[in-house]
């Protein structure tokens, strides 16, 4: 008999063009979660084909909140709710 399971990556693991890799203090949570990084950005990313996708170092959002926001709201199991990433990104109260 054949292996039924898929063969996509279970989790991305969003991150920005600057550390494709992710931050240093995730260095090993790939390996430990069954995932792989994904520039939140990149045009060529195939967001359907993770079953999940969490937030974790897309530090380059804050010059492109709007797209960035309008990218979480596209992807469709994405694990950081969009209106839970609209209140953090919000960073008016630094002015």
């Amino acid at each position: 008999m054949g292996d039924d399971r898929r063969s996509t990556t279970r989790l991305a693991l969003a991150t920005c063009a600057a550390l494709p890799n992710g931050d240093r203090d995730d260095a090993r949570l790939p390996e430990v979660v069954d995932g792989r990084w994904q520039v939140w950005d990149d045009p060529t990313a195939e967001w359907g084909e993770f079953e999940l996708v969490l937030v974790r170092s897309t530090w380059d959002y804050a010059p492109r909140r709007e797209a960035f926001l309008a990218w979480a709201r596209s992807v469709r199991h994405i694990v950081n709710p969009p209106p839970v990433l609209e209140w953090n990104t919000d960073k008016r109260y630094l002015g």
